[in-house]
């Protein structure tokens, strides 16, 4: 990956690369993103925490961390144009097409197509789904 080359050119691709994904219900994901090279174990976790204002506008937030060249601010500075400018220019758009598509439509009622690479997504979905009606449950 770009970012990746960014962060350490000398290292990467060579040695083994690992993510572990954890989702902390109802809108947070962290990655846990891990490099071992033949002298060093690069990580960088990140995270993305999601809170909902309204209906259909919801604050999106974002953090990124590396253990490698830590004091380098010429790197940091770049690292977080590089993530600000792929989440304005590719994921922010769809986003945001996505929610003007939909409107106040729920997305599984409109009978989405789902492909494989969607299931932890409709996992997440379906998960999400049972919480909201066991304290709707609870509070009637």
């Amino acid at each position: 990956m770009p970012l990746d080359r960014m962060i350490k050119p000398d290292a990467l691709p060579i040695g083994e690369q690992w993510l572990d994904l954890r989702w902390s219900a109802p809108s947070n994901v962290f990655l846990d993103v891990r490099y071992l090279t033949m002298n060093e174990q690069i990580i960088h976790p990140i995270g993305h925490f999601l809170t909902p204002e309204s209906e259909s506008l919801t604050h999106y937030f974002f953090r990124w961390v590396r253990n490698h060249d830590v004091h380098n601010e010429e790197l940091s500075v770049a690292v977080a144009r590089a993530l600000r400018d792929a989440f304005m220019n590719e994921d922010e758009p769809i986003l945001e097409d996505q929610q003007s598509n939909l409107g106040e439509v729920d997305l599984m009622s409109a009978k989405p197509v789902i492909l494989k690479s969607d299931t932890e997504a409709i996992r997440v979905r379906r998960m999400l789904s049972h919480m909201i009606a066991q304290e709707a449950k609870e509070e009637s």
